[in-house]
């Protein structure tokens, strides 16, 4: 398991009784929960940076290869899929 670190947070009081409740009906601690919900947030946090990375990749739209390649494959779809609705 990897090494803790103690820290002191100010939280509002009703997030606070709202957390310990939580951690009652959980049976966890409270140190254990807020650790659960900081993961949770950084793994969010982790999925919005990689998505910001990918629209920043494609935000000038496919090059021409690409949209050639896109093209092919609707064309493909539709000869594929044509006639079975």
């Amino acid at each position: 398991m990897p090494a803790s670190v103690k820290t002191a947070i100010s939280i509002n009081r009703d997030i606070f009784r709202q957390s310990e409740r939580l951690a009652r009906r959980m049976r966890v601690t409270r140190s254990r929960l807020y650790s659960m919900a900081m993961q949770e947030f950084l793994r969010r946090h982790e999925n919005d940076e990689l998505l910001a990375r990918f629209n920043d990749a494609y935000a000038d739209g496919p090059d021409p290869e690409e949209k050639a390649w896109l093209d092919a494959a609707l064309r493909e779809h539709a000869r594929l899929v044509k006639g079975e609705w």
